[in-house]
C-alpha cells in the first residue's frame, strides 16, 4: 500500500517542526491557524495549501523545497540550509 502525498508531505512537516523545536501550537501562532490544524496537516487528514505551506517555511527558516527534498536526517537539511534546527531541547 502507498502513502499518499499528504501524508508524506504531512510527516516532512512534523520532522521539520520538531527538529526547529517548534511545538504545534507555536506553529500554528506564527502561521494564522489553530493547533487542530497543524495536527491534521501533519497526519495527512486535511491538505496543506500552497500559501500556508509557504508560511510553515517563513516560521521554521527554511526554504519550500526542504519539504520535498529526499533526505533521511531532517538535521541535516538543516545544515544543507543553514537553519538553527535542533538548538534547543525538543518540544512537542
Amino acid at each position: 500500500m502507498s502513502v499518499s502525498s499528504d501524508s508524506q508531505l504531512g510527516a516532512r512537516l512534523r520532522s521539520l517542526r520538531k527538529a526547529a523545536n517548534v511545538s504545534a501550537t507555536e506553529l500554528a501562532e506564527m502561521v494564522g491557524s489553530r493547533r487542530l490544524q497543524i495536527l491534521k496537516y501533519e497526519q495527512g487528514i486535511n491538505r496543506i495549501s500552497a500559501m500556508t505551506l509557504y508560511k510553515i517555511s517563513e516560521a521554521l527558516k527554511l526554504p519550500l523545497d526542504a519539504f520535498y527534498v529526499d533526505l533521511e536526517d531532517v538535521k541535516l537539511t538543516a545544515i544543507l540550509y543553514g537553519s538553527s534546527l535542533g538548538e534547543d531541547s525538543a518540544k512537542a
